[in-house]
């Protein structure tokens, strides 16, 4: 007989593992405590998550998820608009998840090297996307939109990853400069007032 799998299960799994995984690490943390904390059977962790790795990865991506859902919120306004409101958008989402911020870099580094997530290409999609739209409209000066995505979607990174890994800062620090740097860099028609 076939178990069907409950979304509340699944969901209770990652919620619980979130708070185990902040208070004492993932490496501190283990499957049988992460069952206990959401009321299910060890075993039943397995049906959803083959390992501790995969409940870090789906973490990890409810983050982008996230980040993504609050720079698309951001895409229709004029662009020197959306820019600023993107880069605002994302820091204050970095804010309200520090902990899943420190869990990704974690992840990202766990074998020396940046392994991508699905979440991360839709990201670098959504902004490439949006880059080809302005480009094209004449709102932003040509560039090779994949690696423009690549590299803003890294700074936003590089500095949540200053302020929530590295110390306890507050990103909004460097959201003015960057937003200024990216209008200069970017927009054909912007002058700084």
């Amino acid at each position: 007989m076939v178990r069907k799998i409950d979304p509340a299960k699944r969901e209770a799994i990652i919620t619980h593992a979130r708070k185990l995984f902040k208070e004492k690490g993932v490496e501190g943390t283990t499957i049988p405590e992460i069952a206990s904390a959401a009321g299910i059977a060890t075993g039943t962790v397995y049906l959803y998550f083959k390992s501790k790795m995969e409940i870090v990865n789906a973490l990890c991506e409810y983050y982008l998820r996230g980040h993504i859902q609050a720079i698309n919120a951001e895409l229709d306004s004029p662009t020197n608009k959306a820019l600023k409101d993107i880069v605002h958008a994302a820091f204050v989402h970095a804010s309200e998840n520090a902990d899943l911020v420190r869990l990704i870099d974690q992840r990202r580094s766990e074998d020396g090297k940046t392994s991508w997530l699905e979440a991360d290409r839709v990201l670098l999609n959504v902004l490439r996307t949006w880059f080809n739209k302005c480009m094209e409209e004449g709102s932003m000066i040509p560039y090779n939109t994949v690696v423009l995505a690549e590299l803003i979607s890294g700074l936003v990174e590089w500095i949540s990853k200053i302020c929530f890994t590295w110390s306890d800062m507050d990103p909004t620090r460097y959201e003015d400069t960057l937003v200024k740097l990216l209008q200069n860099a970017l927009l054909t028609d912007y002058k700084e007032t």
